[in-house]
C-alpha cells in the first residue's frame, strides 16, 4: 500500500508541475482517448474472468435451487403417502371390539366413555393415574427386597 501511495503521489506531483499542452486540444483530447482504450483493453480479460464466475454462482445456485425444490417435493409425496397409508380413525365396531382404542380407555366401553363430560373424563384419567402411580411403587417396592444384598461371604 505504501509503494502505491507513493506511486500516486508522485504522479500527482508530475501532473501538476507540467503545462497543459493547450495547443492543440483535438490532439490533446486524441491522446486521452487512445490512453482510456489502452486502459480498458488491459482491463477486458480481467472483467469476462469475473463475468464467468459470476455465470458460475448464478448456474451453482440455480442447481442447488432446483435441487431443495426436488428434496423438499420428494418429501411431501413420502409424507402424503405415509399418510394415506395409514388406517383411518376406528370405526364403531372396531372400538368396540377394542382393537384400536387407545391405552387409557381400555377398561370403559366407547359408548360409556363418548357419554361422559370433560370434568368426568378428567376424574376418571386421574384417578385411574392415581391407582397405576400406587400399583407401580408397590412393584417397586417388592422388588427392592430382592434387591438387597444376602449376608454371604464371597468365595475366595
Amino acid at each position: 500500500m505504501r509503494r502505491k501511495d507513493e506511486r500516486y503521489t508522485k504522479w500527482l506531483n508530475d501532473i501538476r508541475s507540467r503545462q497543459p499542452l493547450l495547443d492543440d486540444p483535438e490532439a490533446l483530447t486524441t491522446a486521452v482517448m487512445d490512453r482510456i482504450a489502452r486502459t480498458e483493453r488491459r482491463k477486458a480479460p480481467e472483467r469476462r474472468a469475473r463475468e464467468r464466475n459470476k455465470k458460475a454462482a448464478r448456474i451453482r445456485l440455480r442447481v442447488g435451487l432446483w435441487t431443495s425444490g426436488i428434496a423438499a417435493a420428494v418429501l411431501l409425496c413420502l409424507l402424503l403417502a405415509e399418510t394415506a397409508s395409514l388406517p383411518a380413525g376406528p370405526s364403531g365396531k372396531e372400538a368396540s371390539a377394542g382393537e384400536t382404542r387407545p391405552q387409557y380407555a381400555a377398561s370403559l366401553p366407547v359408548e360409556e366413555w363418548r357419554g361422559m363430560t370433560l370434568t368426568e373424563r378428567k376424574d376418571y384419567l386421574v384417578n385411574r393415574r392415581k391407582r397405576q402411580t400406587a400399583l407401580r411403587e408397590e412393584r417397586d417396592a417388592r422388588l427392592a427386597r430382592f434387591k438387597e444384598p444376602l449376608d454371604v461371604e464371597p468365595i475366595k
